[in-house]
């Protein structure tokens, strides 16, 4: 079995500017003696830089990414069904996670079923007397589950713990 499948990734191009060892980064992963690998999915007058590459490894792009995290800028992913679905991935510096939000193809949050069956294991599901507490742990489930913002919005963005001017 291959390890290399179809990925994407979008970096705000200002962040790309602004970080040396992030454009290093970049041009070592997409760019070939000086020039973009692929050109289909540039567009000069896009805040966001488009990346794809249809031999990637599992996907993604993992050096890249990792100093996207340590930088604290946000990106986007996706990643071609290397598990049962295509995969989305978003980091965005500002939610309290510790690592990039996964999305299946349809771009809805995934959890796995040991997550979902620890918010009830204390209760007796099978018990109708317990449908309105479940319900409320469900809902307050829901409640926990962030909303991701446009790339576009995070123009300019500093993260807190970084010392530079907006």
């Amino acid at each position: 079995m291959s390890n290399r499948y179809v990925g994407t990734l979008d970096i705000l191009k200002s962040d790309i500017v602004r970080y040396p060892e992030l454009n290093e980064a970049v041009q070592a992963e997409f760019y070939h003696e000086g020039k973009l690998w692929d050109k289909d999915n540039w567009d000069d007058d896009d805040a966001v830089a488009h990346f794809i590459d249809a031999d990637a490894r599992y996907g993604h792009f993992l050096e890249v990414e990792e100093l996207c995290r340590k930088l604290h800028v946000p990106y986007d992913g996706w990643s071609e069904a290397y598990t049962e679905d295509s995969l989305t991935r978003h980091y965005r510096p500002d939610l309290d996670e510790d690592d990039e939000l996964v999305f299946n193809g349809d771009d809805e949050k995934t959890y796995p079923d040991w997550y979902l069956e620890s918010l009830v294991k204390n209760i007796d599901i099978n018990d109708p007397a317990n449908l309105q507490e479940i319900g409320g742990i469900f809902v307050g489930f829901l409640r926990t589950i962030p909303k991701i913002r446009r790339l576009e919005e995070y123009e300019g963005y500093v993260h807190p713990g970084r010392k530079e001017a907006v």
